[in-house]
């Protein structure tokens, strides 16, 4: 047991920051291929889909539907080109919270693919503003780590 906490303060001591990151464990769901998460944005919870492959992440227009300053910009997809609206929202994930922008877009094909309200993506803007994010597959658990403040 010594010998643990011998390790413990030394790995402590060799990685900055790591004492005072913070960890929050959420529970996730699998269907389909697809990790789903419960999240709020702007307070309002929903049903998200974790992307890595997604560089912005995403929300349906009734979430955001009381933002007033929006900004057009121009999204490359598989079918070309397209303006949507970006806002800047606070999504609540466990514990945590984080201000990013995100795109406003109909999620109504993910949402009739899984037979369930979708309310948005979880892209790589979001999942890369934590230090590290292990998911536990079997345990259905992701834990999300905050970097040392």
């Amino acid at each position: 047991m010594k010998s643990l906490r011998i390790f413990a303060l030394l790995t402590l001591a060799w990685w900055p920051g790591l004492a005072d990151a913070q960890a929050r464990t959420v529970p996730i769901e699998r269907r389909e291929n697809l990790i789903l998460v419960r999240a709020k944005v702007q307070g309002v919870e929903g049903i998200f889909i974790l992307d890595t492959g997604a560089q912005n992440s995403m929300v349906a227009p009734e979430l955001v539907f009381d933002v007033k300053e929006r900004r057009q910009t121009n999204v490359q997809g598989i079918a070309g080109t397209s303006k949507v609206d970006a806002v800047r929202v606070t999504i609540q994930l466990g514990g945590s919270f984080l201000s990013t922008r995100v795109l406003v877009l109909p999620m109504d094909a993910q949402s009739k693919r899984l037979n369930e309200r979708i309310s948005g993506i979880l892209g790589m803007d979001f999942l890369g503003q934590y230090e590290r994010i292990v998911l536990d597959m079997k345990g259905l658990t992701m834990t999300l780590t905050e970097g040392a403040k």
